[in-house]
């Protein structure tokens, strides 16, 4: 007997596995590092897609489109935060999905 977690993103979950994954990443040099080395690897890749990076890594709790612009200037990328609740757009993405808003 004991208490089993049966709280599952069975879709989601299997997907990242063949993205770029950042639970390990705890600095903007390291998640760079990380999402360049993938980037690189995964040069066929329309999108450069991820999770995992941490609000404590940035300053203000969040990163900005222009930090993620420099790891990822040539292709839209997309990075999930590791709980799933807050995403990370650069430009080319922002652009991909005519997001209109100024961030």
């Amino acid at each position: 007997p004991g208490f089993n977690d049966a709280h599952l993103h069975f879709a989601s979950g299997s997907l990242s596995l063949s993205e770029v994954n950042l639970l390990d990443a705890k600095t903007p040099e390291q998640i760079a590092a990380e999402v360049s080395a993938w980037a690189e690897a995964h040069a066929d890749r329309r999108w450069v897609l991820g999770r995992g990076w941490y609000y404590t890594a940035f300053p203000d709790g969040l990163p900005t489109r222009q930090l993620l612009d420099e790891i990822v200037p040539d292709r839209p990328a997309y990075l999930t935060a590791y709980d799933g609740h807050s995403g990370w757009a650069n430009s080319a993405a922002q652009r991909r999905i005519r997001r209109t808003a100024s961030w």
